[in-house]
């Protein structure tokens, strides 16, 4: 999997919000908002391929959480 590249993480009244770039029509009654746990995955797995094990290492290494 990968996250498009065109969706960035906006910062916006203290919530973490995903808009989509270079689009001038965007629908702002959909909004995406994430939580932190959404947030520190976006961010450690933008820009890259990525499976669902390497979702579960970042979880695992992060919160004290056993993985199954």
């Amino acid at each position: 999997m990968k996250i498009k590249s065109n969706y960035k993480i906006r910062e916006i009244a203290g919530e973490n919000i995903v808009v989509e770039q270079g689009k001038l029509d965007n629908d702002m009654t959909r909004i995406i908002s994430l939580n932190n746990t959404a947030t520190l995955l976006w961010e450690q797995l933008q820009n890259k391929y990525f499976t669902l094990q390497e979702v579960t290492t970042i979880l695992i290494n992060t919160y004290e959480v056993e993985e199954d």
